[in-house]
């Protein structure tokens, strides 16, 4: 049977190390803190182009070749965000419904004059879908 000593250490200059369960918390902290700055950085740092102003005729045309060939859209919106960014852009398809204040798109209503631009995407082939 081996005998173990007890391990003492002696202060340096007055340091005294802390316990290993402080230090593990304190690391465990520090990653999730590092993450949200990462996280928080990506989202600062990211600019989207702010495409012209259509005119309704073009974002009708838009709309029609979108609904008739089922093609999907992506709508810029007249909004920006706390830092004066332009918000995403509004992804889907458009399923013809339509009223004098605004479309609907993915279930969401969007106002005529909050639209700045509308283009069509590219149509995913089924193979190319990804499993959400």
């Amino acid at each position: 049977m081996v005998r173990r000593t007890r391990k003492e250490f002696t202060p340096y200059n007055g340091y005294k190390d802390r316990s290993f369960n402080i230090k593990w918390a304190t690391a465990f902290a520090m990653e999730e803190l590092t993450q949200g700055i990462e996280q928080n950085h990506q989202v600062a740092i990211q600019v989207n182009k702010k495409y012209p102003q259509m005119t309704t005729r073009e974002i009708d045309q838009i709309l029609y070749q979108s609904f008739n060939r089922q093609i999907p859209v992506a709508i810029q919106v007249n909004e920006s965000d706390k830092n004066g960014h332009i918000v995403n852009e509004i992804c889907g398809y458009f399923t013809g419904e339509t009223l004098p204040y605004g479309i609907r798109l993915n279930q969401q209503w969007i106002a005529w004059q909050s639209i700045r631009h509308i283009r069509l995407l590219p149509k995913q082939k089924w193979s190319q879908i990804e499993d959400s």
